[in-house]
């Protein structure tokens, strides 16, 4: 059995399989009436850890002879997250830009929202300059933005996820 077998077809498959999950939840919180690019957010700590860890799991067992280094593992974390960061930011440039822009303007008003609640609380530490500057960033924001918040955020607990568990998957050769 070669080694290393499934090291990028492992990470592609399965952060590939997982966007396809992400779009048809996107499709479906959007037909029940919800914003999904808001509660989608709910899905991203979710299915990226399950999926993390099934694609370590096959990649050790069944593509690299019940073995797992560290580096393979982070190999395939930043694939996988890279995959499931682009392809989700890409689903969710797509419903705010065609589908329907309007939750592109549900998306700013709720930042504005959380941004009043937010200098609220703090009062006086939440300078006036840091508000308006707030502010602006928030009116002035396209769905570029939210393409790239997207890469991040799932690209970011991706990487996370896989890291903590290829951490207690991993087993060598013994030395």
């Amino acid at each position: 059995m070669e080694r290393n077998q499934g090291l990028w077809k492992g990470a592609l498959l399965y952060g590939g399989i997982l966007v396809v999950f992400l779009a048809l939840g996107f499709t479906g919180l959007y037909l029940a009436g919800q914003h999904p690019v808001i509660m989608g957010r709910y899905l991203q700590f979710i299915l990226p850890p399950a999926f993390a860890f099934l694609m370590l799991r096959v990649f050790k067992e069944q593509w690299n002879g019940g073995l797992l280094h560290f580096w393979e593992g982070m190999t395939m974390g930043f694939l996988y997250a890279l995959t499931i960061g682009i392809g989700t930011g890409f689903v969710a440039y797509i419903f705010v830009a065609w589908v329907d822009p309007e939750l592109m303007v549900q998306w700013k008003a709720l930042l504005v929202e959380q941004t009043e609640l937010q200098k609220q609380k703090m009062g006086d530490d939440f300078s006036d300059t840091a508000y308006t500057t707030t502010l602006e960033a928030i009116q002035s924001a396209t769905p570029a933005n939210i393409f790239q918040d997207w890469i991040l955020k799932m690209g970011g607990v991706g990487l996370f996820a896989t890291s903590f568990i290829t951490i207690f998957m991993r087993k060598t050769e013994a030395r």
